[in-house]
């Protein structure tokens, strides 16, 4: 039995075997295929551990569920977590200008006023409204495309708003990628990562936001992971190791414990226990700066900012 609080919503349920498939021989975010320690068990029969690689430090499920199996969760079990949200809302966050004025905290001014346009993509982004509340604040012409299996819709408005499934299919020439609270389930994330970087164009910004639990597995071994809701967990020292792997041309604007995610007035027991956990980790970030290995890890999630090099 997993260690639950009745103010946290929770996502893990039990998958059998025949809906899993072993992806213990290889890290699925650098696809390197050196031995991976075991973090933490997170399923029992069949066993399902964390395992993380020593290479890009990422932390990853030892098994995946199958894609049919997923697209059932998503339709079913998952889509309980609306229901803490805002009604009609596709988005995990209770206030998403907010959020919006917070990624543009780290876009360079200058920069956004030279484009005449913008194109953002917004991966997993539910119904967009991350992505249409940043584009409110840049007061220009914004086009945005959302990556999201979720059902199709129509919004009116200024906004140009496409939605498309997949990331294939998308052309270069983007100025801002969002990726929040999206990777960690993608069973496979490393081509979707470089492919979402390669949409940017020179000067453009990369805001991604993950999880960051495993401290708290480590501490407490029945705390609970989320799994199959979540398949892999992404804190500093991956994030450190971004560049390296992925963008050998961008620079890391910020690195350090992700945004609170809720508001005071509708969830205020877990919006103060989360800004109480993440305060040292800030604290931490603005003496020791970036780049670094924390020190104080309790911090729930992760945040970071890549801005591709200007030719």
């Amino acid at each position: 039995m997993k260690w639950k609080l009745s103010f946290i919503s929770h996502l893990s349920v039990h998958v059998d075997d025949s809906q899993l498939y072993d992806c213990g021989s290889q890290c699925p975010l650098c696809l390197s295929e050196q031995l991976r320690d075991t973090v933490a068990v997170i399923q029992e029969a069949p066993a399902v551990r964390l395992l993380q690689c020593g290479n890009c430090k990422a932390i990853s499920a030892s098994h995946m569920p199958v894609p049919e199996y997923l697209n059932g969760y998503y339709q079913g079990r998952f889509a309980e977590i609306y229901r803490q949200y805002t009604p009609g809302k596709q988005i995990t966050f209770h206030d998403e200008d907010r959020f919006a004025g917070h990624i543009l905290r780290y876009l360079a001014k200058q920069w956004i006023d030279r484009q005449e346009s913008l194109r953002i993509v917004d991966f997993g982004g539910g119904d967009g409204s991350l992505a249409v509340a940043v584009a409110s604040r840049l007061r220009r012409k914004v086009e945005i495309m959302v990556i999201d299996h979720g059902p199709e819709w129509v919004r009116e408005g200024q906004v140009h708003i496409e939605k498309r499934r997949s990331v294939e299919s998308l052309a270069n020439n983007c100025h801002i990628v969002i990726a929040s609270a999206s990777l960690e389930h993608v069973p496979y994330p490393y081509p979707v990562i470089k492919k979402l970087y390669s949409l940017l164009q020179p000067g453009g910004y990369f805001y991604v936001r993950t999880p960051f639990v495993s401290p708290f597995m480590k501490l407490w071994d029945m705390f609970d992971f989320g799994y199959p809701a979540h398949l892999h967990d992404l804190g500093p020292a991956f994030w450190n190791s971004f560049v390296r792997i992925f963008a050998p041309d961008a620079a890391c604007i910020v690195s350090q414990p992700s945004i609170v995610e809720t508001s005071f007035t509708k969830k205020p027991i877990k919006t103060i226990i989360a800004a109480a956990l993440k305060l040292p980790g800030h604290l931490e970030a603005r003496v020791r700066g970036i780049g670094r290995e924390p020190l104080w890890q309790y911090v729930g999630g992760w945040e970071a900012v890549f801005r591709r090099k200007p030719v």
